[in-house]
């Protein structure tokens, strides 16, 4: 069961493919947010379990989407550009999740 009305916290999760460590844990927004976050990835998450949703095997222009919506002290697409660079698809897993 979805509740769209409850505090929302989106995160970016950049995993390493290899050891599975999580290499980053970067806020995007909140409520506010989750609209934005649901039309580009998509209303249904890949995993569901109770008070957490995640969209797995995100791109990170996808997350630049976001981003761009993002609430104060989210992450901005400048730094999702950055993390990018740093963390990129293939070596690493890009997911969102939302804890509620």
């Amino acid at each position: 069961m979805r509740i769209d009305t409850m505090a929302t916290y989106l995160s970016l999760l950049i995993r390493d493919a290899s050891s599975g460590a999580v290499v980053c844990d970067r806020w995007l927004g909140g409520s506010a947010t989750l609209a934005v976050a649901q039309k580009v990835l998509g209303s249904r998450p890949s995993s569901f379990t109770h008070g957490l949703e995640s969209w797995a095997d995100v791109d990170p222009e996808s997350v630049c989407q976001i981003a761009a919506a993002s609430d104060a002290y989210g992450a901005d697409p400048d730094e999702v550009a950055l993390l990018s660079s740093r963390f990129p698809r293939g070596q690493y897993a890009w997911m969102v999740v939302r804890d509620f």
